[in-house]
């Protein structure tokens, strides 16, 4: 479920043209390392953290629980 919920905390994040760095900025994080590990399920995220995420980014926040394909969460 955390991958999931981070490839889809990638993608919208994408989509709406903002960086790791300005979203750890909103949420209080000091560097863009945070967001990276919850990017990649290294971290597991705190609902919390998921709610403002949701409307840092206007995303519903079902979103993050639903698969999406896109050229974001590919591998190159």
């Amino acid at each position: 479920m955390n991958k999931l919920i981070g490839k889809n905390i990638r993608y919208y994040r994408k989509l709406r043209g903002r960086s790791q760095l300005w979203l750890a900025k909103k949420l209080g994080y000091y560097d863009s390392a945070t967001i990276s590990y919850l990017e990649n399920a290294k971290r597991i995220i705190k609902a919390i953290d998921l709610f403002k995420i949701a409307g840092l980014l206007n995303v519903d926040i079902n979103n993050f629980f639903m698969e999406v394909q896109d050229e974001y969460s590919r591998k190159a």
